[in-house]
């Protein structure tokens, strides 16, 4: 029994170790299936702005949503290659993802051979939404099998510790009755100590507390305390150990967990968090009456500041705006780096005028921030509002006119707030 529970224990130790490094490589599988939707919708955005305004900039990010977006589907292939229920999901995505590109490479031929009006008819038909929405749920069933892979891991060492310290007290108990046994044979003199064994191991299994036999004899029942006590010091340290490990492996797993959810550079939450988010914060404003609104912006001319100015200053561009959002929202709001210089502040309780409001305050507090590389020149930025209407919206439908009103501001000029 002694052996088989110091196995267990140097079991527990080594799968840890190897639970930590586990969700080190589930966390970065997740971030990069997140990233991967990113490109994706990088690329369909890439897409739009070629066709509204006719300007080749808009297939930069085009082209590089799609090369990153096979990049990464790559990397997840090969991190899942061992696992062919995920290398399935992976293969069917990618089928999605070949076909979303052949329909954004059609859209874009088509305008180029002046054909605009056939490209808008395919984007405002629902073959495009229903394409994406595709790619959302085999994204989130990704994500959803790597947690549950970590919460299996879990369980399973939290029932191998649940067997050690069965084992340690079935081993205690065991040992004090054959002891007892031969106690009650011999004398009646050591009835005595052998309860203050039996009272130590009880305290031990109900309180997890260990309190030292003290008999200081020298004959079989001395021995045999000081043997017990050495053992269960040794055990309690190696269990105390190992619960200082599992504790700093939760530890460290909780907190790369909140690093996958926060976007870096800006501080604010990311797209993995606004997918879940947005809906429950839609399907409280249906549910109980309140307002809702939405608004969308990005930064005018950012496309410039990287490439004239490098991209370490539209690095800190990004950083200062996230901060000025985070400083402006409250805790019931939710704000989102929705990808490159695009944001997304979803206000609850809050009406159609408010929000108009608040995003001119906003707006007027991004062109106030001063960035020594910029020079005199100020931030300025194109902001979309939208608001919930019950009878009508849903998610997507409300975040959609938030990006129409948006690029309503771009062609309008550029620096103001526009509305759906």
């Amino acid at each position: 029994m002694n052996t088989v529970n110091f196995g267990i224990i140097y079991y527990l130790k080594n799968e840890s170790v190897k639970d930590y490094v586990v969700f080190k490589e589930v966390n970065e599988v997740l971030t990069l299936n997140g990233q991967l939707l990113v490109h994706i919708v990088d690329a369909e955005t890439g897409q739009r702005g070629f066709i509204l305004t006719s300007k080749s900039s808009y297939l930069e990010p085009y082209y590089d949503g799609i090369k990153q977006a096979s990049h990464t589907l790559s990397v997840l292939k090969a991190k899942s290659v061992d696992d062919q229920i995920q290398l399935q999901r992976l293969n069917q995505l990618q089928e999605l993802m070949m076909e979303k590109f052949a329909e954004l490479h059609l859209t874009i031929e088509l305008h180029r051979t002046g054909k605009s009006q056939q490209a808008l008819e395919i984007i405002n038909s629902d073959k495009g939404k229903l394409l994406m929405d595709d790619i959302r749920e085999k994204v989130t069933q990704y994500a959803a099998y790597e947690d549950n892979t970590l919460e299996q891991r879990r369980n399973e060492l939290n029932t191998l510790l649940q067997l050690a310290q069965k084992v340690f007290i079935a081993e205690t108990l065991m040992f004090l009755i054959a002891v007892l046994i031969v106690a009650m044979v011999i004398s009646k003199t050591i009835i005595d100590p052998i309860r203050a064994l039996y009272q130590s191991a009880k305290t031990f299994e109900e309180e997890n507390t260990f309190t030292p036999v003290d008999i200081n004899g020298k004959d079989e029942i001395g021995t045999l305390a000081h043997a017990f006590n050495s053992m269960a010091n040794k055990m309690l340290c190696r269990v105390t150990d190992l619960n200082e490990l599992n504790l700093q492996a939760q530890k460290e797993r909780d907190q790369a967990r909140l690093d996958s959810l926060i976007d870096p550079l800006t501080g604010l939450f990311n797209r993995r968090v606004f997918a879940v988010e947005f809906e429950k914060l839609v399907d409280s404003s249906k549910r109980y009456g309140h307002e809702l609104s939405v608004m969308m912006f990005d930064v005018d001319f950012f496309k410039e500041i990287n490439d004239n100015l490098g991209h370490s200053t539209g690095d800190k561009v990004l950083a200062a705006i996230g901060n000025v959002v985070k400083d402006r929202v409250r805790g019931s709001d939710l704000a989102i780096r929705y990808g490159g210089d695009e944001f997304v502040v979803v206000l609850s309780h809050t009406g159609y005028s408010d929000c108009v409001a608040k995003a001119e305050s906003l707006r007027q507090s991004i062109a106030a921030l001063e960035i020594p590389e910029l020079g005199a020149e100020n931030i300025t930025i194109s902001v979309g509002v939208a608001s919930y209407d019950a009878t009508e919206d849903t998610p997507l439908t409300l975040l959609d006119k938030a990006d129409n009103a948006l690029y309503l501001a771009k062609r309008e000029g550029r620096n103001c707030v526009r509305c759906a």
